[in-house]
């Protein structure tokens, strides 16, 4: 894998603090049901090839808050093809990808990177980036999958007002059970990191012409207050439980 090994060195903040985990295996599957709501973020077109990406958003039976972002580079006619072909209520398991060895902590207030942290952040996560791109083989065609997982941990959501109202507000409900307001403030911090990735990718967009067909799908998904690890034991009220992992997988073509 091609990370540099300074990224097991730096060991800094995002929110509160950063860390490299320690590898260990956890599986998971996630049922969704059909609330779901879709939309167009853009599409733009080369010589040859169209840029397109679309959203999906949808919350399980559960309660835990999915959003994915498929992202195509392509033939324009094949477009409704792939995007027929993408299953936005698709279980997975973790152990079927890669862990990237940075994960991002945040502190019982916060559910976004400070401004004055992103380009830290960026740094850690672009050679995620950087890896997905400069995949060996030679193949032209380019098909990713990446998996941003959120959680939180059981800290009162009424003891800090103004982080329940800004969930509040972000959710767009006009009031939240405490479960609701779990399952929002995981997704909110997986979604920070979510869309960090897909600026870092459209980043890459002059290096999209060496390939003939690119397909990236990002989900983004709220776990509540799920267990980040189910072999470790955690407080009600724990550090290490209110996290954002990151899971990667390449499909060769």
């Amino acid at each position: 894998m091609k990370i540099s090994i300074w990224l097991v060195l730096f060991y800094t903040c995002l929110i509160s603090s950063c860390e490299v985990m320690m590898p260990y295996s956890n599986t998971a599957s996630v049922t969704v049901s059909n609330e779901d709501t879709s939309g167009t973020e853009s599409k733009e077109k080369d010589d040859i090839n169209t840029f397109y990406s679309k959203y999906y958003k949808y919350v399980s039976p559960q309660g835990s808050i999915r959003y994915s972002v498929r992202m195509y580079y392509g033939l324009q006619e094949e477009i409704l093809k792939e995007f027929a072909q993408f299953d936005v209520h698709k279980p997975f398991n973790r152990e079927e990808f890669v862990k990237f060895p940075i994960a991002s902590f945040f502190s019982p207030t916060a559910i976004t990177i400070p401004d004055d942290k992103k380009s830290k952040a960026e740094l850690l996560y672009k050679p995620l980036i950087d890896t997905i791109f400069s995949h060996p083989g030679k193949s032209t065609e380019l098909h990713a999958e990446i998996i941003v997982l959120g959680f939180t941990d059981e800290t009162d959501p009424f003891a800090d007002s103004l982080l329940y109202n800004e969930v509040l507000s972000k959710s767009q409900k006009e009031t939240l059970s405490k479960q609701e307001f779990y399952y929002y403030t995981s997704y909110f911090r997986a979604k920070e990191i979510g869309d960090m990735l897909s600026k870092l990718i459209l980043e890459r967009k002059p290096s999209y012409k060496k390939y003939d067909k690119i397909i990236i799908d990002l989900i983004q998904e709220g776990r509540g207050t799920e267990f980040p690890d189910v072999k470790r034991m955690y407080e009600a009220e724990d550090d290490k439980r209110r996290i954002t992992k990151v899971y990667w997988k390449l499909y060769h073509q």
